[in-house]
């Protein structure tokens, strides 16, 4: 039962750690960048990361912390978010 736990963790915080680097990407090219500020899912995500204005900081801490400090096998894909992170928010 405990490998299975394992496996099921893997593969879920890479789920996660995608999902992280798609909307992080997404708010670069299309937020930052000012590519598609006149449509309405960049204008939503733009006014939401307003209201949650540390929600990609809060994630950066929680990737590093589990990339320096967990036992993990997939430590690429958990890098791979913060990359877009970082991009998005230069002075984090």
């Amino acid at each position: 039962m405990e490998v299975w736990s394992f496996v099921v963790e893997n593969s879920v915080t890479c789920l996660c750690a995608s999902a992280v680097d798609n909307l992080a990407t997404f708010y670069f090219n299309n937020v930052t960048g000012g590519v598609g500020l006149g449509s309405k899912p960049v204008s939503a995500m733009a006014s939401h990361m307003a209201d949650c204005s540390n929600l990609f900081l809060e994630i950066l801490k929680t990737l590093f912390d589990l990339v320096l400090f967990e036992d993990s096998a997939n430590q690429w894909s958990l890098s791979r978010p913060m990359l877009s992170i970082i991009l998005v928010d230069e002075q984090v």
